[in-house]
């Protein structure tokens, strides 16, 4: 990975593929889900992915 125009966020069931997001698209990019837990487990890995890109900027925001 060397931005955020193809970030791995998940694997198609279909066929096993790699389906990324790109988030130069949007400026703000909304995450949401039914389940608080899968919403938390999935941000922390996505966190972790852009964690290793340089020179991003992340903002996090949550509703309590």
């Amino acid at each position: 990975m060397k931005d955020i125009s193809n970030i791995p966020i998940g694997i198609r069931k279909k066929d096993l593929n790699i389906c990324t997001y790109d988030f130069t698209k949007n400026l703000i990019t909304i995450v949401t889900s039914r389940n608080i837990e899968d919403i938390i487990e999935f941000i922390s890995h996505l966190l972790e992915e852009l964690n290793y890109l340089k020179n991003i900027n992340l903002y996090l925001m949550q509703k309590k």
